[in-house]
């Protein structure tokens, strides 16, 4: 018993580490980048650096398109720049607001406010 306490343990203090409060930059800058990009991303965005924007609409390029697909809205062109303005701005509010103490994935934080701000507009 006192075995599986201790793997517990372990398992939460390496989990309780924090990547992204690290001044060292992740070496993945792909189109589905791992959570330490993203907290990295996110902790610069947080900071007022406007640079990191670019990669951050590029990583979530496909998800945007794949939940615009997902809606209709009559009177709003949901294929065109209406609908993708509606969703970026999703994910500038869903940058903004993220916080890492919590522990919520980045990707699923990111579809569930996208999803809430699309949402809100029909």
């Amino acid at each position: 018993m006192n075995n599986n306490l201790d793997r517990r343990r372990t398992r939460v203090s390496s989990q309780s580490r924090t990547p992204w409060q690290t001044n060292d930059p992740p070496q993945q800058t792909a189109e589905d980048p791992d959570d330490t990009t993203w907290h990295y991303w996110i902790a610069r965005a947080q900071a007022g650096d406007e640079s990191v924007w670019e990669q951050i609409f590029a990583a979530t390029d496909a998800l945007v398109r794949r939940m615009l697909r997902a809606y209709y809205w009559p009177g709003i062109d949901s294929d065109g720049d209406d609908g993708e303005q509606i969703a970026r701005t999703g994910v500038w509010q869903a940058v903004m607001q993220y916080q890492p103490t919590r522990q919520v994935p980045v990707r699923a934080w990111l579809r569930w406010v996208i999803r809430r701000r699309l949402v809100s507009v029909k």
